[in-house]
């Protein structure tokens, strides 16, 4: 049994459609992965979804993805703040 590989990366209406080797077909919602890429490393996003992903080749997923990880006020929150 040949090893199945990932043939294509096809970003479709705010979806990653992994196409395989075999034709076989997995969706990913891109917010979804973009946020997951910004909570943790390369190597467990890797093991968990079994490719690279990097928010920075669609246009404008990163700022949003980025955003709703770290919202704007705790980019900029005051340490000194006792609230």
């Amino acid at each position: 049994m040949k090893a199945k590989y990932i043939r294509e990366l096809i970003p479709i209406m705010g979806s990653l459609q992994i196409v395989y080797s075999d034709g076989s077909v997995k969706g990913y919602d891109m917010v979804k992965l973009g946020c997951e890429w910004f909570r943790m490393s390369n190597d467990e996003f890797h093991k968990k979804y079994g490719f690279n992903f990097n928010p920075h080749v669609y246009p404008g997923l990163y700022e949003r993805c980025r955003e709703l990880v770290y919202p704007k006020e705790e980019l900029f929150c005051n340490p000194f703040q006792l609230n």
